[in-house]
């Protein structure tokens, strides 16, 4: 596809979502454009990084107990995998995820941590009148003391910078595929990555609600499609890692609060 032809198509815009003269990474060459083969590698990297954290982490808990060190490490390496590949296939490319933190950035990371709040908990308590629903393991995690909730604050950081990474990365490679590949419009281009990478993250909480397959389509999956948006809008990691990790974090303070009151958490 020529640059020419891929300018004609490239304004088309969410003008509702979207800030004007901003644009994402990659998928129309600009400033760089990623092969198939490169795309392959990202992706393959992205996939063995979930392994291991799915594999290892497990397996690092029953090895050396709730060892919070050992712990950051694999998810460290969940969230730094995709990021090297990127770096490796693209040099310098991974810093086109990564913009400057605005004002404006913290009140939309405000929002739509608040708006996957509401929407979780209005579908979660529908389904519950017709579904079984498995909890969250987080509401079983038992953290005595500041060290170990501080502790447990970092490990869910750094994991959540891979989870953003398991989305954003396949939302832009299929970006790429639908615009480049297929010669699709913009608009339906990005609506095709915003489902199809909001899939991908809902399949991949399989085994955190033992394989309840309508929780996490319908809930997980409702969750990410408006995450998602955060990125969309601001086209900055930042903002959609900030956003999961104040989602994640208020759920968490929640329960915590629950237990300190002595209610059940059921």
């Amino acid at each position: 596809m020529t640059d020419k032809a891929a300018s004609e198509r490239r304004p088309g815009r969410f003008l509702w979502l979207e800030r004007a003269d901003d644009d994402f990474p990659f998928y129309a060459g600009q400033p760089l454009a990623l092969s198939g083969r490169q795309w392959s590698v990202v992706l393959g990297s992205t996939l063995a990084a979930f392994l291991i954290l799915t594999l290892a982490g497990p397996l690092v808990t029953k090895m050396l107990g709730p060892n919070p060190v050992a712990r950051v490490l694999v998810a460290g390496v969940f969230a730094g995998l995709p990021l090297l590949a990127l770096a490796r296939t693209a040099p310098h490319g991974w810093r086109l995820l990564f913009r400057p933190i605005t004002g404006r950035d913290i009140l939309v990371m405000v929002g739509f941590a608040a708006l996957m709040l509401v929407v979780t908990f209005t579908i979660a308590l529908t389904l519950l009148q017709f579904l079984h629903m498995t909890v969250n393991p987080i509401v079983n995690v038992k953290l005595d003391g500041i060290t170990a909730k501080l502790g447990f604050l970092a490990l869910t950081t750094v994991q959540l910078m891979g989870e953003e990474l398991l989305t954003v990365l396949p939302f832009l490679a299929i970006l790429t595929l639908g615009f480049g590949r297929f010669g699709m419009g913009r608009r339906a281009a990005i609506t095709l990555a915003w489902l199809g990478s909001s899939l991908v993250f809902a399949l991949a909480h399989l085994p955190t609600y033992n394989w309840n397959l309508l929780q996490c389509l319908l809930v997980v999956g409702a969750a990410r499609l408006v995450l998602t948006l955060a990125y969309v809008r601001t086209k900055n990691l930042w903002v959609s890692v900030g956003a999961h990790i104040l989602y994640d974090w208020t759920i968490f303070g929640l329960v915590t609060l629950i237990g300190m009151a002595g209610m059940p958490q059921g």
